[in-house]
């Protein structure tokens, strides 16, 4: 990782990977999908996007709580099928 001088802000300071850095980032990045694969790999794919609705209104509810309700109800529901209150 290099550190750099912002040349328009001179509080600020510009990081950038070096090839090493660049190289091991993505080693990273392909251990974690491969991982993440490992877990959802006996999920069906209904299973699957299922989990993503629920995650996404997780994640909307955490960032908006006063969004969350109204959200959760959209998300939940599939086309064509009425949401129904849990």
């Amino acid at each position: 990782m290099q550190r750099l001088a912002d040349p328009n802000d001179r509080r600020g300071v510009i990081v950038k990977l070096t090839p090493a850095g660049r190289a091991l980032a993505d080693k990273a990045i392909a251990r974690h999908f491969e991982a993440a694969a490992a877990l959802l790999g006996g999920m069906t794919r209904a299973e699957r996007e299922q989990l993503g609705s629920l995650l996404t209104g997780l994640l909307i509810a955490i960032e908006q709580p006063e969004d969350a309700a109204q959200t959760a109800a959209v998300v939940s529901r599939k086309p064509g099928k009425r949401g129904t209150k849990r």
